[in-house]
């Protein structure tokens, strides 16, 4: 997945069906991305042009009067088509300057063929080339899902997740949370931590809503910026995750893998929350029960935290000691605690299953 599965005009201009095109305008803009290809001759494209469409045309339209060449080009550019391929020789023999010079302003490529092409190789070439990392991202995006549910089935260390977002994204994850301690992987300087910290707590934190679908874009400053998903838990936004992002656009890979890696920290966040919450309703009851006098003998109190009688009159105990030796010397204390939690309960589950009674 960290490899490039984006398509950009500068991508375009390599194919070889392209080896006799030039860039007329917009050099700054080659990074647009490329989702489909479409052949428009008519004036009126805003109906008809999607976000990322590479037009292809003759140029019937640049024989218009030039207040409604110019619309024509304002139009792409407000519909943020990727950019604009020309044929010449056919309706026309040049571009007007004051369309390249629009073109250049809002840095929007505009490719020109000196000579007649047949667009449908353009078509086809490009077409099935977006249709194969298409299904490239699919079974990207599969492997991923299993490996975030393996690690939710595994632990309920959240960074096991963040860290396989890592992998996948080549990115810097950080999860910001209100119930739980921030996260950051790779791990960040403390003073880097407290800034993210406090732009979550005072610029994003009041946008994420439950109700807003897909993520969010904030910018740190003019180069970087965070891409964030909220975690909905219960209807509410308790936490987020999001990728960090070096002057660069996000990409319908990041949301997806985004949204994959927020549903997994949903689960994880309510698992915690009920283990717990039974926990220390578990406790309060004890204590109110001993307070009001419920428990009126020591053989009851025993047995309510797990204690039971033999048949004798005998309690029966197995006391032993595990050592739990974390590989990963560097692993914050929050970490620790979560797999020796996750430890915890594996052994009292081991316990039960022969039907051994733990407190």
């Amino acid at each position: 997945m960290n490899g490039k599965k984006t398509f950009t005009i500068a991508d375009v201009l390599e194919r070889p069906v392209f080896r006799r095109a030039k860039l007329a305008a917009g050099e700054q803009g080659v990074h647009r991305l490329v989702g489909w290809v479409h052949v428009l001759e008519i004036t009126n494209v805003s109906p008809f042009v999607s976000r990322h469409d590479l037009i292809l045309t003759t140029g019937l339209w640049l024989t218009r009067k030039g207040e409604e060449r110019a619309e024509y080009m304002e139009q792409l550019i407000r519909s943020e088509a990727a950019g604009l391929c020309v044929e010449l020789g056919t309706s026309i023999h040049e571009i007007p300057s004051e369309i390249l010079e629009l073109a250049e302003r809002h840095h929007f490529p505009v490719i020109v063929f000196e000579q007649p092409v047949r667009f449908v190789e353009i078509t086809q070439d490009i077409h099935s080339l977006l249709i194969n990392r298409h299904h490239e991202l699919l079974k990207d995006l599969e492997r991923f899902s299993r490996q975030l549910q393996q690690e939710t089935l595994r632990s309920t260390d959240m960074n096991a997740l963040l860290r396989v977002l890592h992998d996948y994204a080549a990115r810097q994850v950080i999860y910001m949370s209100s119930i739980e301690t921030n996260r950051f992987v790779p791990s960040v300087q403390p003073d880097l931590a407290d800034r993210i910290a406090d732009f979550y707590a005072n610029e994003v934190e009041s946008s994420m809503t439950a109700d807003r679908e897909g993520h969010l874009l904030f910018h740190l400053n003019e180069s970087t910026a965070v891409l964030f998903q909220p975690v909905v838990c219960f209807g509410q936004v308790f936490s987020a995750v999001g990728l960090v992002l070096h002057s660069e656009m996000p990409t319908e890979e990041m949301s997806l893998l985004l949204d994959y890696t927020a549903k997994a920290a949903a689960t994880l966040v309510l698992r915690t929350q009920f283990l717990e919450d039974r926990l220390l309703r578990n406790q309060n009851e004890l204590i109110q029960d001993v307070l009001s006098g419920q428990l009126p003998s020591e053989e009851q109190a025993q047995t309510r935290m797990g204690l039971r009688l033999l048949s004798k009159g005998q309690y029966l105990f197995w006391a032993g000691v595990i050592e739990v030796e974390h590989q990963d010397k560097d692993a914050s204390q929050v970490r620790k605690e979560s797999i020796n939690q996750d430890v915890l309960v594996l052994l009292r589950s081991l316990l039960k299953k022969k039907r051994c009674t733990t407190c």
